[in-house]
């Protein structure tokens, strides 16, 4: 059977063989039909980021956070003393996810830092009077973050890994006898590489040009997208001025700056110094060491003979001492425990006095084995009795 090339020119050589209609003329086959739906953003435009295909750009290390402080030249250091950090834009804030009345140390840590801000693009409508002029921590359900499932965002303990405050806007003036206000919202959180979108959820309303409310909706969602807390300016004068002391921003400068502008050698530990605005206050006093010993003159009647190169020779004076301690905590590694028992054995107790724990040692006589254990020396605060404290001369108190 022979081919022929198919031109697509009907038999009178004047018409396409194939034509496109909405519908079949007589005497026609329809061979296929097309479908095109209207066109929009969600069905015809796909974004894919490709930024990750050169090597330069895909970041493998894990983002770190540390306590910093700013000393009394505006310069962040660690607990160490470190002023040198690995890298040139840091995310630096100062607010915490712990309560701000918290003055415990050891509760600011790491894991409590929210490095990012995001505020609201609408109002939240509440109760009249809540805040004026400055950021309020606002700390109730009626606003808070959550994942796109709705899940709250918090850590595996169920604590918040966000703060919320709130402000009035200047321009709003309540009507007499008002009990609702609206106000901006923001929020503090804390978010990584792999967490999830987040949303904000409130009671949204906006406002008209003469302050009043409109447009309210309840349990309003709206996509966080978060910036860094403190912003960074380049010139570094600018941020350690007092008149900018209460401004969020940083800047950052290599710690080898004035070797590159002199042409020095350059040294090893490359890196960058950050400043903020908050200085430290210089401690103006002199460190000096100096060595002490300390003297005292007994009133109490001795017991016995004062020969004290005799093995068994009795004291002149007993002394009675404890070391004052919390039930709670392990003490077992400070040295303070063995201060009474190296006073027992120095070289310096010419007179061969005695300390020892009344409680321990009821009729005033114990070992050196005995007393070279440290639980030996110890009072517990939390159980000992007003009668037994009146039974001590000294008491040292172990502090930490």
């Amino acid at each position: 059977m022979g081919t022929k090339k198919f031109d697509n020119i009907a038999d009178d050589g004047i018409e396409k063989a194939l034509r496109r209609g909405f519908t079949v003329p007589e005497g026609a086959v329809n061979l296929a039909w097309a479908k095109t739906p209207a066109l929009n953003p969600a069905n015809n435009i796909i974004i894919i980021d490709t930024s990750k295909a050169t090597g330069d750009n895909e970041n493998t290390t894990t983002k770190k956070k540390n306590i910093a402080f700013a000393n009394a030249l505006g310069i962040l250091e660690d607990e160490n003393g470190n002023e040198i950090w690995n890298e040139e834009y840091p995310i630096i804030s100062d607010i915490f996810s712990i309560s701000e009345t918290d003055e415990r140390e050891d509760n600011y840590t790491p894991e409590t830092i929210l490095p990012f801000l995001h505020v609201s693009r609408y109002f939240h409508i509440d109760a009249a009077n809540l805040a004026f002029g400055r950021l309020e921590h606002f700390n109730t359900n009626e606003i808070k973050v959550v994942k796109k499932n709705g899940d709250d965002h918090t850590n595996e303990d169920g604590s918040k890994r966000y703060k919320i405050y709130i402000v009035a806007p200047d321009k709003m003036v309540l009507p007499n006898g008002s009990t609702q206000q609206a106000y901006r919202v923001y929020i503090f959180l804390d978010m990584n590489q792999d967490t999830d979108e987040l949303y904000l959820n409130y009671d949204k309303v906006e406002l008209n040009t003469g302050g009043g409310i409109k447009n309210h909706e309840s349990d309003f969602k709206e996509l966080i997208n978060p910036r860094p807390y403190f912003k960074y300016i380049p010139e570094e004068t600018d941020v350690i001025d007092h008149a900018y002391s209460q401004q969020k921003i940083f800047s950052s400068k290599p710690s080898n700056l004035k070797e590159q502008i002199l042409g020095l050698p350059q040294p090893n530990n490359h890196g960058w110094k950050y400043f903020a605005p908050r200085k430290a206050i210089a401690d103006p006093r002199i460190f000096q060491l100096f060595r002490w010993r300390l003297a005292c003159e007994f009133t109490q009647p001795t017991i016995g003979g004062t020969d004290s190169t005799q093995p068994n020779a009795q004291p002149s004076a007993v002394i009675r001492v404890g070391v004052i301690v919390p039930k709670s905590g392990d003490y077992s590694t400070t040295r303070a425990n063995y201060f009474f028992y190296q006073l027992n054995n120095s070289d310096y107790n010419f007179s061969n006095i005695k300390f020892l724990n009344p409680l321990r040692s009821p009729n005033l006589t114990s070992s050196n084995l005995e007393q070279s254990i440290a639980s030996y020396w110890h009072v517990d605060i939390d159980a000992v009795s007003l009668d037994d404290l009146s039974k001590f001369d000294i008491q040292h108190c172990i502090f930490f």
